[in-house]
């Protein structure tokens, strides 16, 4: 290969990586958030029906679970967008990562980056001679060879696996999973009243007061009907309640 047609090879090469390895590390990080989620959707019914007793506490399990689900979500979509484009920004970034995947390259190939950065850095024909010789050792070489879909594919089959795992749940203990999501989303019934509860103590309508004064003001017994039960009253003087409840006790 000569150098005039080697250069764009090498250029398209390490583009082709580079764009290879941000869709793959994508995909594995969307992989990766989808089955923490699924996760949580499959653990988090099962605790609220086993350890849940009251609205309340559901409510504050629902909330927790949903902040979580939601930092997954936005942090996995920061880290699929953001971290490869950071990782894989340059070339020699892209070439780093090829030596690593082809240790008998990685001094060549990385070589052959920086000195296409760095004209005029040496001997242009001995630069030539070794961007030829390592474009021919990358014969055959293409993106899809270096980077290898493992990754996404055992992420793919971790998702798999906690779906298979809420179907195994959903046969094993379909009472206790629905129960959770009941619990964990199935509103109140409506109380009357607003929930307020009817007391057990009977309510008071009319009060009705008998005051007994003492002997030495020489005064009537008096009755106060309808009394909200506040007055003032002379020392030594009985004072008897009465009253008609609103409702039977």
């Amino acid at each position: 290969m000569s150098a005039t047609s080697a250069r764009p090879a090498l250029s398209e090469l390490l583009a082709a990586t580079r764009a290879r390895l941000i869709r793959r590390d994508a995909a594995r990080t969307l992989l990766l958030v989808a089955s923490a989620v699924a996760g949580l959707a499959l653990v988090v019914p099962l605790l609220t029906a086993l350890l849940v007793s009251t609205r309340t506490a559901a409510v504050a399990m629902l909330s927790i679970a949903g902040l979580a689900a939601a930092l997954f979500v936005i942090i996995g979509i920061i880290v699929a967008l953001a971290v490869p484009r950071r990782r894989y920004h340059a070339p020699r970034d892209v070439a780093r990562w090829i030596g690593g995947q082809r240790p008998r390259l990685a001094s060549d190939l990385l070589s052959c980056v920086e000195f296409a950065h760095q004209p005029g850095a040496g001997s242009a024909q001995l630069m030539d001679a070794h961007l030829d010789a390592t474009m021919d050792k990358l014969r055959g070489e293409s993106a899809r060879s270096l980077v290898s879909s493992v990754p996404v594919h055992r992420a793919a089959r971790g998702l798999g696996l906690v779906l298979v795992l809420h179907a195994a749940a959903l046969m094993a203990v379909p009472r206790e999973v629905r129960a959770g999501w009941r619990k964990l989303l199935a509103r109140p019934p409506a109380l009357p009243y607003g929930g307020a509860q009817l007391s057990e103590l009977p309510l008071i309508g009319d009060l009705e007061l008998t005051l007994i004064y003492p002997p030495y003001l020489r005064r009537a017994t008096q009755v106060l009907p309808s009394s909200s039960g506040e007055l003032r009253v002379p020392a030594g003087t009985s004072v008897m309640l009465s009253g008609r409840a609103l409702a039977p006790a």
